[in-house]
């Protein structure tokens, strides 16, 4: 292939010089023809030139490697019942990989709801006994302006409806505490569906069915496709000539892509004699 290469190079080259040699000789003629018989002649110019540069080309054979990887960690804590995922699978973002216990899940989210309803029928009751309580407040008011019940009897009656109203307002606090509680277990019993973050080949797998994950364990690893880089190796003394941002024609079965290279490991392997060169392609 390379000596092929060279060869247009050298046929290229040829034929522009034999172009340029033809043009001189045509006007080397006109020359002569205008000094022997004045007749007219018409000058040849050049009317554009492009500079090229011809640097050969080397073919390697390198492998994806991801430049970040994405860890799937669990979000609660519960045991695993089933895995859909397999080391090499390419999976789909939003994709189940695993399912973990819900049964505790949904025991807890059934009592949060009936102490929700405990609480706010409390509070339907104590805001009509806080109607009333206020109605004697306004009767004790108007009989102690007559001087026909005592200020002790009023204050007292007064209390009273203040007590409602402090039940009402630890009554709110609960049912707020237990909405919050309860908006907890429906996100944890979504959780229980351990989903793919995003679409890629998984590489690894941290867990297995029946094991009893902790909160932030890892469970599986996705090579990140649309962040990936190009890793080959060339002899040391090639890889030195090479030129980081140097332009790289990229072939993956049919399908042909470019890059550039952006790194060259300064550091060779003793054993094979190589560098390693890191290509980032121009697409995923």
């Amino acid at each position: 292939m390379l000596w092929k290469f060279i060869m247009r190079i050298f046929l290229s080259h040829v034929i522009v010089f034999s172009i340029v040699i033809a043009a001189s000789n045509i006007a080397l003629t006109q020359t002569i023809k205008k000094n022997n018989f004045n007749t007219s002649g018409k000058l040849v110019a050049i009317e554009s030139a492009v500079l090229e540069t011809f640097a050969p080309q080397i073919q390697s054979t390198g492998r994806l490697v991801p430049t970040n990887s994405v860890v799937v960690t669990a979000r609660i804590g519960e045991e695993v019942v089933k895995s859909y995922a397999k080391i090499g699978g390419n999976v789909e973002k939003g994709q189940i990989l695993f399912t973990l216990s819900s049964a505790d899940i949904k025991r807890s989210i059934k009592q949060l709801k009936a102490e929700h309803l405990l609480e706010s029928t409390s509070r339907k009751l104590l805001r009509s006994q806080l109607i009333i309580r206020k109605a004697k407040v306004r009767r004790a008011k108007r009989l102690r302006d007559k001087k026909a019940l005592s200020q002790d009897s009023y204050e007292s009656t007064k209390i009273l409806a203040l007590e409602v109203e402090q039940q009402i307002a630890l009554r709110n606090y609960n049912i707020t505490k237990i909405e919050l509680s309860l908006e907890q277990e429906k996100e944890n019993l979504r959780n229980t569906k351990v989903l793919a973050p995003i679409a890629g080949n998984i590489t690894k797998i941290h867990v297995q069915e029946g094991k009893l994950l902790v909160k932030g364990e890892e469970v599986a690893s996705i090579f990140n496709q649309d962040s990936s880089e190009i890793e080959t190796s060339l002899r040391a003394n090639i890889a030195s000539k090479v030129l980081v941002r140097s332009l790289v024609n990229i072939q993956v079965n049919d399908y042909v892509s470019s890059g550039y290279v952006r790194s060259i490991v300064n550091l060779e392997n003793m054993r094979t004699g190589t560098r390693i060169l890191r290509i980032t392609p121009d697409a995923p």
